[in-house]
C-alpha cells in the first residue's frame, strides 16, 4: 500500500507500507493512513530535518565526546589543556543546548540525536 504524504514545507512524500494480504482486510484505509501519518511525522522530525539538531562548537563536541568516555572535568581539562572551569562551562553549555540537566543525560541525547556515536 503507499500514502501520499505532505510536510509542513509542501514537500510531497510517499509512505510504502508492505503488508500481508491477510492484514489488508483487517486494517481499515482510513486507520492506516492514519498510522502511516504518525509515522511519517516521526521520520520527518529525527531523519528529515537535521536543521532541528541543536549547534555545538569544536570544542564543546570535543568536551561531550571525552565524557561519553567517561572522563571528568579534570581529567578532561588535563586532555584539552584548559581550565576545569572552562571544561564546565562547555559541559552547561551543551547541557542547556541538549536541554537536558546532567551529564549522563547530556551523553544519552547526544547519542540520540546523533552528535556522537
Amino acid at each position: 500500500m503507499t500514502f501520499p504524504i505532505h510536510s509542513a514545507t509542501s514537500r510531497h512524500y510517499v509512505l510504502v507500507g508492505l503488508m500481508q494480504q491477510s492484514n489488508v482486510k483487517k486494517l481499515p484505509l482510513a486507520e492506516a493512513h492514519y498510522h502511516s501519518s504518525l509515522i511519517f511525522q516521526k521520520y520527518h522530525e529525527t531523519v528529515l530535518v537535521p536543521s532541528s539538531l541543536p549547534t555545538v562548537t569544536p570544542r564543546e563536541l570535543q568536551v561531550l565526546k571525552w565524557s561519553a568516555e567517561g572522563k571528568t572535568s579534570q581529567e578532561i581539562a588535563v586532555i584539552l589543556s584548559l581550565s576545569e572551569h572552562t571544561v564546565n562551562s562547555y559541559t552547561a553549555r551543551v547541557q542547556q543546548k541538549l536541554q537536558v540537566n546532567n551529564r549522563a543525560q547530556m551523553v544519552a541525547a547526544a547519542i540520540r540525536t546523533g552528535l556522537i556515536q
